[in-house]
Parts: C-alpha cells; structure tokens; sequence
C-alpha cells in the first residue's frame, strides 16, 4: 500500500514460486499423463500471475481426443468467451525431432488452451499438429491479470 515501508523479508517474498499440477483435458474425451510428467509453477506479483507448465508423455500416456487445454493455477480477471492472447508454447514431436510454436490463449476463466502459429493455424489436439506419442512434450509460458 502506498507509504508501507518493505522489510527485507517483503521484498524477499515477491515472486516466490508456488508448484501447481495442472489439469490437462481434451475437448471430447480427457488425456491421460499415465506415466508421463506434467508440473506447473506459478509465481503472483501484485495482480500479474506467470504461470509455467510442461507435459512430457511417456509410454502410458493416453492422448484424449479434441483441443488441448490446461488449467489455470488463478483465474483471470479478464477471461472471456473471447480469445485472449497471454503467453507462448513449444509443442516437441521427438520421435522426429520437430518444433512447433503456439500462442497460449484463455478459453474461459480457468483454461488455457493453444493456437498453431507455425505449420498452419489452428487448434493444438489430440491429433495436430502430429499424432501425439511418447516423449513428446507442450511447454508454455504464459502471464495475465488476477484481480
């Protein structure tokens, strides 16, 4: 609040990082990590939340089917029925070793789901850009406003 004065310890708990394990859905029937990783951090400074996440599947990992998302650790202040853009993903086939970026987007108030932005745009599913296997990964990074 304007005219507090920061302790040490304040200034020390500005940005602390928190663990999160999001939920992963697909559109029409819900994925499985299985014995794949999926971790999320996130870290809140004021009204602005950062919020990492990485999904590797492993050999158990079952792939749903329909549009990818992941859940929110905060909901945003902001969140519409409208697309809005918040943050970046790298979408890793490794199985061939391709790259593909997205643009992570806020579907609703509690989900963050991704557009292609290389290889053609659209939806990441449970079929696109590739046919999802093991030890491919979605890693994003994505920033938005909380109330």
């Amino acid at each position: 609040s304007p005219g507090d004065v920061l302790t040490a310890a304040d200034l020390n708990a500005i940005g602390t990082w928190s663990d999160f394990t999001p939920t992963w859905n697909g559109s029409s029937a819900a994925p499985s990590i299985g014995n794949g990783t999926l971790t999320g951090r996130y870290t809140q400074i004021g009204n602005v939340v950062i919020y990492v996440v990485r999904m590797t599947a492993g050999s158990t990992t079952t792939f749903g089917s329909g549009r990818y998302d992941f859940s929110l650790p905060v909901a945003p202040t902001n969140a519409t029925a409208f697309i809005t853009t918040f943050g970046s993903a790298m979408l890793a086939d490794a199985s061939t070793a391709n790259a593909e970026s997205a643009t992570v987007v806020a579907m609703s108030g509690s989900y963050a789901t991704f557009r292609r932005t290389g290889g053609g745009f659209g939806d990441v599913t449970s079929s696109l850009p590739w046919t999802w296997a093991s030890g491919d990964s979605i890693s994003f990074v994505a920033t938005y406003e909380v109330a």
